[in-house]
């Protein structure tokens, strides 16, 4: 399961379109943490639903996850250049140390549901 062989196939032709001026900053990264407290939610195993009794992510749970990010992604490639500096987002990624949580949970999740 590739979610960046995905990606190029969700993309609405609207969005790309869309000129970057048309676009609130404050709007994407509010949307960017909910898709990243949405994930949250399942990498640290807060919800039940999607996490096996062994701790690790349900086929649901990690089909959720590749979706928010993938959302995630999308939102942070289309983050303007702030003069050189790191956008909201970018630096909410580097901050929070996102991409470490990210690849430790995938390490364990992602490669068991590929089969």
């Amino acid at each position: 399961m590739s979610w960046f062989k995905r990606g190029s196939e969700r993309r609405s032709p609207e969005s790309l379109d869309q000129p970057q001026s048309d676009i609130d900053p404050n709007t994407c990264f509010e949307v960017f943490q909910n898709h990243w407290k949405q994930a949250w939610t399942v990498i640290s195993s807060l919800d039940r639903k999607n996490t096996a009794v062994n701790g690790q992510a349900t086929a649901d749970g990690v089909e959720a996850v590749l979706r928010n990010l993938e959302q995630m992604v999308t939102l942070l490639a289309s983050e303007n250049d702030d003069g050189g500096l790191p956008g909201p987002i970018l630096r909410f990624v580097m901050e929070s140390e996102l991409l470490d949580k990210v690849c430790s949970w995938c390490s364990v999740n992602v490669s068991a549901h590929e089969k």
